[in-house]
């Protein structure tokens, strides 16, 4: 927008990317959430609550966050409300503390059965140490069970009963085992960590509470190292036992000696958990006292760490080694060189990016057999999906299936691997230790030596036609080495949207999606940067020059088939997407809390192998080359699903901006109301350069049917006619190229206008002049001089007048033009005198509920919202009036008139104060004034309850504009307020005609101000 004046409205800001409001987002809840805990440090809890449930609303995704709030709520009575918000918690997130408290919430809510099954939960799938079973004893004692049962990490087996029992045996994978006793303590047997569940036989036979144990979950442990200047570093822990130290194993790999035991002590202080109640413990090694060649670090049952196995000191070696061979050019790499240091220079020596010179492959002419390697580890039920997706597509192939057991810990999963592969002649290999994913793929790599191979991911999903448009490709160019398909999840070669998440497919879903890849881009390639390893076809010559995947530097994965790619680039091979192939891609998150670190170190170390890697996939990006296939792709399914909805016979296409708000209510009001008539709804929306499509039942599904405008417009148009639109209805134009106005003619068919704001006439839209009040609407010279002064708010650079005269064109074509308002009405009229306007207002009005306000105050010890943060006394005689403001309060909702009304209240110490339901582009200002709490951004469905909640006396609207409706007026009535407004525009006008509030002078500010409503207050009260 150019030379628009005032505070910038972040959730309007076109020029933010997602990833920048979210990051503005975060860094403000952050700083709430602080605030939060520094009231709760001083036992102030409602404040505590307060400041909370606001970074709740802020950062509704922090787990932190929701567990905070949950002990907030519950230390100011709100028990229920606790229990619903740690119940969803602990549904994204398992730790110990949380299923505590859900036990003991349940307990005081009466809810027996629940807290029972929190109890169970904590000890079948945590480490029964003393406070677990200290709180379990307490929660069965007192509930009349007759036991429990808990199993510590080091198989100790805990138990509570009411009658002398022990136990006497184990049974675990079909077997049952004596016990072993120690001393005075009773362990299982051997071998019982690989179980999948455990269970402890009694000598009475009862079956305890919790006596089915979760071996997996009890001895979980995540960790990350990765090497540092001065050695290594790293952290561990475990998440079901989480006191317990780890004592973490360093391995010579080449040997398989245990060199040291390390123990991970150093508790994370940092904050940088990613769940509550995590306890990392961090550990280091220094340099001496590592060995010169490949290290595994490992926990106590033998599991590598993410980052692990690793070579430290790998880079600085290879620098020197190769060092020493520039050094000694002229000698013979025999003289220069140890055997050792030879392999050292070559294990990390970096091959830049190419993008010019670049040689030609060494193709061998001939075409290769095909295999397809699947590496499998866990998740059954992804597993078997992938593998019958496989089977039903290669039938009558010539084709080797090689699946690959990495060691999986679900025996359930290995089972029925190895019966699938001998029912349908799959090879089938396991693997005695988990070697990680590039350690597998070598592994079937070897052994498939001279085909061309499909590594793919046991949690993709295949459809028929896949293999031979990949293989159509693979051949289409000689010197193309591999070839990666669209995904719902493949990063750069994700659709239906690269830039955001897409939904997976199912596996019907998956058929039609490829179904429709063929149609729009059979045979069609492009040049990517990099393959992507969830489905990567790789041709047996580009193999057999470029080698094996790296295992040596990528440990268990990212980044290695990458690695890949730059160096079969640097030989000359090409890297193709084949938009024409869709395969799905469930995209499970692995190596639980240290992905991000294992993703950021392997991120680094493909960089230093390559240098301008990143840099050349974010050129890629930057062009976008797969957009034009992104949108033959989205056409034929649009196209397709308007055959499916032919039923509805007709098509109405409502246009609109991409800000949200009170206009994007109306559209989708309107759509669902077109849609209960059977039409097709379809939304046309701006895009960074013309319009994009939804189909408004879907409005994610089809990201790329945009048109570039106005080189485009005859494609747009054709894609329109072909959709049978019937109707146009023009809701606003702000963002669009002038030509949008026009649509309706083009397709000879009716148009309505529906006006929402003065976007016809002012430029500015709202009215406002560059000081931030209603500008009186002056004629058009008054209006040059505002737009020359404090510029405008469209996007384009265009006088007043035309700017007039086109939109009087516009409206002039429409058949009806429809007004919220009478006021809005007059408004437009005194600009288009030739117009008719048509009132119809943007809802139903609704019966105002009656309420007893703050004037009946809470009970002792009740909560209400914003008590705490505003110090509001609860004395009868001391207390103060209380308005609430609803909404997204920017300069022209009345930002500034809040404020100043704020700090003189502050400065006076007057009786009142005001709670924001909704948010700001700046909140700080307000709530320092001591005078303003507010809540956040607020769901539609939870606005009455939550307006309720607050217990104001009234409803102010400070908006300094004259608004054509205003639907928080309306949510205001709803919830039993009576409300105060400027005497301008719709709610003045409405607000006559229920007498359901006052109306006040609008040029009223701070004092002035406040005195007035104080008046208005009381007045209403009366």
């Amino acid at each position: 927008m150019s030379g628009s004046s005032g505070a910038a409205l972040i959730w309007q800001d076109v020029t933010l990317s997602a990833r920048s409001r979210a990051v503005i987002a975060s860094q403000q809840a952050q700083k709430t959430y602080y605030s939060g805990l520094k009231a709760w440090a001083e036992r102030d809890y409602a404040t505590a609550r307060d400041l909370l449930e606001y970074a709740n609303r802020q950062a509704p995704e922090s787990q932190h966050v929701m567990f905070a709030l949950v002990l907030a709520r519950q230390m100011t009575r709100d028990l229920s409300e606790a229990e619903i918000l740690l119940s969803a918690l602990l549904s994204e997130c398992d730790f110990k503390e949380g299923w505590m408290l859900l036990a003991g919430l349940r307990l005081e809510l009466q809810d027996v059965a629940g807290a029972l099954a929190a109890a169970e939960h904590l000890l079948s799938h945590f480490s029964c140490n003393a406070d677990i079973a200290d709180f379990v004893s307490k929660i069965y004692h007192l509930n009349g069970v007759a036991g429990w049962c808990g199993l510590e990490g080091n198989g100790q087996i805990r138990w509570g009963s009411r009658s002398p029992l022990k136990p006497v045996s184990v049974c675990y994978d079909d077997t049952v085992q004596p016990v072993c006793r120690r001393g005075k303590e009773w362990f299982c047997p051997e071998g019982w960590q690989h179980a999948e569940v455990v269970s402890v036989i009694f000598s009475g036979g009862d079956h305890f509470f919790g006596n089915d144990f979760r071996p997996e979950h009890i001895i979980k442990c995540e960790g990350f190292v990765e090497e540092e200047a001065e050695g290594l570093r790293g952290w561990a822990w475990f998440p079901y036992d989480s006191q317990r130290e780890p004592v973490l194993k360093v391995i010579d790999v080449q040997s398989g000696k245990t060199l040291q035991h390390v123990h991970a002590t150093v508790l994370d202080e940092t904050g940088g958990a990613q769940r509550p109640g995590a306890m990392y413990r961090h550990f280091s090694l220094s340099q001496h006292e590592l060995p010169a060649g490949f290290i595994s670090v490992r926990d106590e049952y033998g599991r590598d760490l993410a980052g692990s196995p690793l070579f430290p000191g790998q880079k600085a070696r290879s620098a020197v080694a190769v060092a020493r061979y520039l050094a000694g050019m002229r000698l013979t790499a025999s003289e220069v060189f140890s055997s050792s240091d030879k392999g050292v220079a070559e294990s990390f020596l970096p091959v830049p990016v190419l993008t010019n010179n670049i040689p030609v492959p060494e193709v061998s002419g001939q075409r290769a057999p095909l295999a397809i390697i699947i590496p499998v580890f866990r998740d059954l039920t992804c597993t078997r999906r992938c593998l019958e997706a496989v089977r039903k597509t290669t039938q009558g192939i010539k084709i080797q299936v090689l699946v690959i057991n990495d060691a999986s810990p679900e025996r359930e999963l290995t089972d029925f691997v190895k019966a699938f592969c001998e029912k349908y002649n799959f090879s089938c290999h396991q693997n005695e230790r988990n070697l990680g994913f590039p350690g597998t793929v070598n592994k079937g790599l070897r052994a498939l030596a001279g085909h061309d191979v499909i590594l793919l991911n046991s949690d993709t999903c295949v459809a028929e036609g896949w293999l031979a448009e990949l293989r159509r490709i693979a051949y289409r160019d000689q010197q193309t080495g591999t070839v990666t398909p669209f995904s719902n999840d493949a990063s750069i070669l994700s659709y239906p949207s690269h830039e955001r998440e897409n939904a997976e497919p199912d596996a019907m879903q998956t058929r039609v999606f490829m179904a429709a890849a063929l149609v729009a881009n059979k045979g069609v390639s492009y040049d990517i940067p990099t393959g992507h390893g969830f489905c990567l076809y790789i041709r047996h010559d580009c193999l057999k020059q470029t080698g094996l995947l790296r295992e040596d530097v990528f440990a268990q994965g990212y980044g290695e088939e990458n690695d890949f790619c730059m160096r079969a680039r640097a030989l000359g091979w090409k890297h193709k997407a084949a938009p024409g192939v869709f395969v799905a891609h469930t995209g499970a998150a692995s190596f639980g809390s240290a992905r991000a670190d294992l993703m950021a170190r392997n991120a680094d170390i493909l960089e230093d192998l390559h240098p301008g890697y990143h840099a050349l996939v974010a050129d890629w990006i930057r062009r976008d080359p797969l957009s034009e296939a992104r949108r033959r792709f989205d056409q034929v399914r649009f196209r397709a699903r308007g055959v499916a909805a032919r039923v509805c016979k007709k098509t109405v296409l409502l246009v609109t901006h991409h800000h949200g708000g009170g206009v994007e209510r109306v559209i989708q009001e309107r759509a669902a109301s077109y849609r209960k008539r059977s039409f097709r709804v379809l939304i046309l929306r701006p895009s960074k350069k013309g319009c994009l499509i939804e189909d408004s039942t879907a409005p994610e599904d089809f990201p790329s049917l945009a048109f570039t405008l106005p080189d485009e417009h005859a494609g747009l148009l054709d894609l329109l006619q072909h959709e049978n639109v019937q109707k146009v209805e023009l809701h606003h134009l702000l963002g669009h190229h002038p030509s949008i106005a026009h649509l309706a003619n083009e397709l000879c068919c009716s148009c309505d206008v529906f006006v929402h704001d003065y976007m016809w006439f002012c430029q500015r839209i709202s009215l406002l002049d560059p000081s931030g009040n209603y500008c009186g609407e002056p004629d058009l010279s008054g209006c040059e001089r505002c737009i020359s002064t404090g510029g405008n708010n469209i996007e384009e650079d265009i006088s007043v007048a035309v700017y007039v005269q086109r939109s009087a064109s516009v409206l002039s074509m429409a058949d009806t033009v429809y007004v919220p308002s009478r006021d809005t009405a007059q408004r437009m009229l005194k600009h288009f005198p030739e117009i008719t306007c048509v009132v119809r207002p943007a809802e139903k009005r609704v019966k105002r509920a009656e309420l007893p306000g703050r004037g009946k105050q809470a009970t002792a010890g009740h909560y209400v919202p914003a008590d705490g943060f505003l110090k509001t006394p609860r004395q009868a005689e001391s207390r103060r009036l209380r308005l609430c403001i609803v909404g997204a309060i920017g300069r022209e909702k009345g930002y500034d008139v809040l404020y100043q009304a704020a700090l003189d209240a502050a400065l006076r110490d007057l009786p009142l104060e005001f709670v924001l339901v909704g948010h700001t582009p700046d909140d700080t200002p307000l709530l320092n004034t001591g005078r303003v709490y507010i809540t956040g951004r607020y769901k539609e469905g939870d606005a009455v309850t939550l307006l309720e909640s607050i217990q104001a006396d009234a409803a102010f609207l400070p908006s300094v504009w004259p608004e054509t409706w205003c639907f928080t007026l309306e949510l205001a009535w709803k919830a039993g307020l009576s409300v105060i407004a400027f005497d301008h525009g719709a709610p003045a006008e409405r607000i006559r005609a229920t007498g359901q509030g006052v109306v006040i002078n609008p040029h009223l500010r701070g004092a002035e101000l406040n005195e007035m409503l104080i008046k208005s207050i009381n007045i209403g009260n009366k």
